[in-house]
Protein backbone atom coordinates (compact mmCIF):
# COMPACT_ATOMS: atom_id res chain seq x y z
CA UNK A 1 0.00 0.00 0.00
CA UNK A 2 2.92 2.14 0.57
CA UNK A 3 4.27 2.03 -2.98
CA UNK A 4 0.89 2.83 -4.03
CA UNK A 5 0.84 5.87 -2.01
CA UNK A 6 4.66 6.70 -3.03
CA UNK A 7 3.33 6.32 -7.05
CA UNK A 8 0.50 8.65 -6.63
CA UNK A 9 2.44 11.48 -4.90
CA UNK A 10 5.34 10.84 -7.41
CA UNK A 11 2.53 11.82 -9.99
CA UNK A 12 1.86 14.47 -7.97
CA UNK A 13 5.00 16.21 -7.59
CA UNK A 14 5.51 15.55 -11.69
CA UNK A 15 2.45 17.64 -12.02
CA UNK A 16 3.22 20.40 -9.69
CA UNK A 17 6.81 20.56 -11.41
CA UNK A 18 5.10 20.92 -15.21
CA UNK A 19 2.34 23.44 -13.52
CA UNK A 20 5.32 25.72 -12.50
CA UNK A 21 7.72 25.32 -16.03
CA UNK A 22 3.87 26.42 -17.89
CA UNK A 23 2.58 29.10 -15.38
CA UNK A 24 5.77 31.49 -16.31
CA UNK A 25 5.49 31.37 -20.51
CA UNK A 26 1.93 32.10 -19.56
CA UNK A 27 2.35 35.01 -17.79
CA UNK A 28 4.80 36.09 -19.99
CA UNK A 29 2.35 36.32 -22.91
CA UNK A 30 -0.81 37.88 -21.19
CA UNK A 31 1.73 40.75 -20.05
CA UNK A 32 2.70 40.68 -24.09
CA UNK A 33 -0.85 40.99 -24.75
CA UNK A 34 -1.03 44.97 -22.67
CA UNK A 35 2.21 45.25 -24.96
CA UNK A 36 0.18 44.81 -28.06
CA UNK A 37 -2.49 46.96 -27.16
CA UNK A 38 0.02 49.67 -26.38
CA UNK A 39 1.86 49.15 -30.05
CA UNK A 40 -1.19 49.01 -32.21
CA UNK A 41 -3.35 52.28 -30.32
CA UNK A 42 0.57 54.05 -31.15
CA UNK A 43 0.38 52.99 -34.69
CA UNK A 44 -3.09 53.85 -35.25
CA UNK A 45 -2.29 57.36 -33.61
CA UNK A 46 0.55 58.01 -35.40
CA UNK A 47 -1.75 57.15 -38.86
CA UNK A 48 -4.20 59.49 -37.39
CA UNK A 49 -2.58 62.53 -36.76
CA UNK A 50 -0.37 62.95 -39.87
CA UNK A 51 -2.29 65.26 -41.75
CA UNK A 52 -4.73 67.42 -39.87
CA UNK A 53 -5.99 71.18 -39.77
CA UNK A 54 -5.94 71.89 -36.10
CA UNK A 55 -4.60 69.70 -33.14
CA UNK A 56 -5.70 70.39 -29.78
CA UNK A 57 -4.90 68.84 -26.22
CA UNK A 58 -8.10 69.84 -23.73
CA UNK A 59 -9.37 67.50 -20.57
CA UNK A 60 -6.54 68.71 -18.98
CA UNK A 61 -4.25 66.23 -20.76
CA UNK A 62 -6.66 63.12 -20.76
CA UNK A 63 -7.67 64.07 -24.30
CA UNK A 64 -6.89 65.11 -27.75
CA UNK A 65 -8.93 66.79 -30.40
CA UNK A 66 -8.04 67.48 -34.26
CA UNK A 67 -9.28 67.84 -37.18
CA UNK A 68 -8.84 65.65 -40.35
CA UNK A 69 -10.77 64.98 -43.95
CA UNK A 70 -12.96 62.45 -41.52
CA UNK A 71 -14.13 64.86 -39.60
CA UNK A 72 -13.25 65.83 -36.02
CA UNK A 73 -11.73 63.05 -33.84
CA UNK A 74 -11.33 62.94 -30.20
CA UNK A 75 -9.10 60.61 -28.19
CA UNK A 76 -9.99 60.29 -24.83
CA UNK A 77 -9.17 58.74 -22.12
CA UNK A 78 -13.17 57.62 -19.71
CA UNK A 79 -13.50 54.98 -17.10
CA UNK A 80 -10.24 52.87 -17.32
CA UNK A 81 -10.60 53.24 -21.42
CA UNK A 82 -8.10 55.04 -24.31
CA UNK A 83 -11.65 55.61 -26.99
CA UNK A 84 -12.02 57.42 -30.09
CA UNK A 85 -15.16 59.63 -31.05
CA UNK A 86 -15.29 60.92 -34.96
CA UNK A 87 -17.86 64.01 -35.20
CA UNK A 88 -19.20 63.41 -31.29
CA UNK A 89 -20.66 59.80 -32.60
CA UNK A 90 -19.04 56.38 -31.54
CA UNK A 91 -16.87 54.73 -28.93
CA UNK A 92 -14.03 52.78 -30.48
CA UNK A 93 -11.73 51.33 -27.22
CA UNK A 94 -7.98 51.61 -28.16
CA UNK A 95 -6.78 50.54 -24.72
CA UNK A 96 -8.51 49.05 -21.99
CA UNK A 97 -7.63 48.74 -18.38
CA UNK A 98 -5.52 52.27 -18.24
CA UNK A 99 -4.94 53.76 -15.01
CA UNK A 100 -3.98 57.23 -16.59
CA UNK A 101 -2.87 58.88 -19.62
CA UNK A 102 -1.48 62.63 -20.07
CA UNK A 103 -1.13 63.84 -23.56
CA UNK A 104 1.45 67.40 -23.97
CA UNK A 105 1.57 68.89 -27.37
CA UNK A 106 4.43 71.13 -27.92
CA UNK A 107 3.43 72.57 -31.52
CA UNK A 108 5.00 69.71 -33.59
CA UNK A 109 5.52 66.54 -30.80
CA UNK A 110 3.06 64.92 -29.43
CA UNK A 111 3.88 62.93 -25.89
CA UNK A 112 1.13 60.92 -24.42
CA UNK A 113 2.78 59.16 -21.25
CA UNK A 114 0.00 56.25 -20.06
CA UNK A 115 -0.02 54.22 -17.14
CA UNK A 116 -1.55 50.61 -17.10
CA UNK A 117 -3.74 49.07 -13.95
CA UNK A 118 -0.50 46.78 -13.47
CA UNK A 119 1.71 49.85 -12.88
CA UNK A 120 3.03 49.51 -16.51
CA UNK A 121 4.13 52.98 -17.93
CA UNK A 122 5.30 53.77 -21.50
CA UNK A 123 5.73 57.11 -22.98
CA UNK A 124 5.71 57.76 -26.48
CA UNK A 125 6.65 60.33 -28.72
CA UNK A 126 4.65 61.18 -31.90
CA UNK A 127 4.97 63.50 -35.06
CA UNK A 128 2.04 65.72 -35.52
CA UNK A 129 1.82 66.37 -39.74
CA UNK A 130 -0.33 69.59 -40.85
CA UNK A 131 -2.39 69.53 -43.77
CA UNK A 132 -0.86 72.04 -45.94
CA UNK A 133 -4.05 73.17 -47.80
Amino acid sequence: FRSFQLMIFGAFVNLFILFVFWKDPIERQYADRSDVALESFAVDLQGAITNVEEFNVHEGGRGIQFLTERGRIDIEYRNQVIRQRIDGLGHVPFITEVYTILFSFDGMRLSVDITMLDGTRRERVFAVGYNSN
